[in-house]
């Protein structure tokens, strides 16, 4: 007998093994939580918490589209801004991490899947290993790696779209799941901004400080589900279903507006107009109505929470929006930003190819303070991400984002009929539409959330196109 044949292992002793392993760690745990509670008996009211979470966790990675909505709907505690690492960010942390890495381990060495089918696949693989390894371009170029490694934790976030786009094409309900966790984290994010709207009134003494204030946190977590909203409520034909796809678009758009981030109104109305140049005629009018009576129940709604309050906010919001027009040449944070963006070209010039890697500062003159200040951050996503990885870096991001975007347009295009994964797809390209625009002004290559959402709308766009080419092979 071949003895090579003792040494190929099934996929159900694999699952033996691994459960064996997860067993043996989750005792191993135990003894070690006695252990460290015994020299630190003041963190033994934590001890209730840890032991649910892991009998919580050894039932989750058994039920994989379970595991996937937990995670994902767990983002929510990492949705702030807060200085410092956070408790709970740890712990989610380890949590994705080791969901990202079960997932793979399990499909490329246990199942043997063909997980990298596509181009954009294979694209995306090889971003995150390159600029994994990058990290040996930051030390060369002095940058900090306490830096590189929050730009690296938000860069692979984008890896949740191979497990979300399984999903969507191995279970039934995976595109539903999805969606409801969008709308979830869009609905947290929405109430704890409203809370913090709230604090701002009822704190403020002069009413500049009601006009200017802000919930100027996560906005394009209300953008997203906003603009799915819409794009559902167009082609919904229930009155029950279109009246609550109205309700949740109006408070979600309404959640934006009190961001008064004026580039994400602004993605917002180019995602309108893109939607607008691409749905059907008889979708046309209906999508200009929709604006209008959206105006109307906006300001309804600002006058019943708002009270006396409204007209000051109004008039603050009015004057922000008239703004925009000016902005290039009169607001000075926008300013200040054009030069930040000359500044970083200058360092680009001198290696255009490379790139400095993550975490590596730059200078530039802050005209608001009037002095010379040393970032690594970046404004502009786009130029971020030329400084940081070169051309090379640069050109990956845009094809794999590009041939996202071409997915998305092709269920569109050529599926018939009104079905969720088309109407899907025509949100997902409406969202980044707008997204193009704001990464202008707002780099989401740096920050947690668009990173986050980015991955689910590639992953929408992704699983739909794989089930609209199974559909026309049977």
């Amino acid at each position: 007998m071949d003895q090579s044949a003792h040494l190929q292992f099934s996929p159900a002793t694999f699952d033996r093994a691994g459960s064996g392993v997860i067993q043996g760690l989750f005792t191993f745990g135990l003894f070690l939580l006695l252990y460290i509670v015994w020299l630190l008996p003041d963190v033994i009211v934590y001890v209730p918490f840890l032991l649910v979470g892991l009998v919580g966790a050894y039932v989750v990675f058994h039920y994989p589209l379970l595991n996937l909505s937990v995670v994902l709907s767990l983002f929510v505690l990492i949705v702030d801004f807060e200085e410092g690492i956070q408790i709970r960010e740890v712990f989610y942390g380890l949590y994705y991490l080791s969901f990202l890495t079960h997932w793979f381990v399990t499909r490329l060495f246990i199942r043997r899947q063909v997980v990298f089918q596509r181009f954009e696949d294979k694209i995306l693989i090889v971003f995150l290993f390159l600029i994994t390894i990058s990290l040996f371009v930051t030390l060369l170029f002095d940058g900090t790696l306490s830096a590189a490694r929050g730009e690296w934790i938000s860069l692979s976030l984008l890896a949740f779209y191979f497990p979300i786009r399984e999903a969507i094409t191995e279970y039934r309900h995976g595109l539903m799941v999805i969606l409801i966790v969008i709308a979830w984290i869009g609905f947290f994010v929405l109430i704890r901004n409203v809370f913090m709207y709230r604090e701002i009134l009822l704190s403020a003494t002069y009413a500049y400080q009601i006009t200017h204030g802000r919930a100027v946190t996560n906005e394009g977590l209300l953008l997203v589900p906003a603009m799915l909203a819409l794009v559902f409520y167009l082609f919904s034909d229930g009155l029950t279903a279109r009246a609550s796809l109205l309700i949740a678009f109006l408070f979600f758009l309404a959640g934006l507006i009190l961001t008064q981030s004026r580039g994400y109104w602004v993605a917002f109305l180019i995602g309108g107009g893109f939607l607008f140049l691409l749905v059907p005629r008889k979708y046309k009018v209906k999508l200009l109505s929709t604006g209008f009576l959206a105006g109307g129940l906006i300001l309804g709604l600002g006058i019943i929470f708002l009270g006396d309050f409204v007209l000051i906010v109004v008039s603050g919001l009015l004057d922000r929006f008239l703004s925009i027009g000016s902005a290039s040449f009169a607001d000075i944070s926008l300013i200040n930003r054009f030069l930040e963006s000359k500044a970083v070209l200058a360092k680009i010039i001198q290696n255009p190819i490379l790139g400095y890697g993550m975490g590596v500062p730059y200078s530039v003159y802050d005209i608001t303070y009037e002095l010379t200040v040393t970032k690594s951050f970046v404004h502009n996503g786009y130029i971020a991400l030329w400084y940081k990885f070169g051309l090379w870096g640069l050109s990956m991001i845009l094809l794999f984002f590009g041939f996202v975007m071409y997915r998305a347009y092709a269920v569109f295009r050529f599926d018939s009929g009104v079905t969720i994964a088309r109407v899907c797809c025509l949100g997902v390209l409406a969202c980044f539409a707008a997204f193009a625009v704001s990464a202008n002004t707002s780099n989401p290559f740096y920050n947690n959330d668009l990173m986050f959402i980015y991955a689910l709308l590639a992953g929408i766009a992704g699983g739909c196109y794989t089930l609209s080419c199974n559909r026309l092979t049977k």
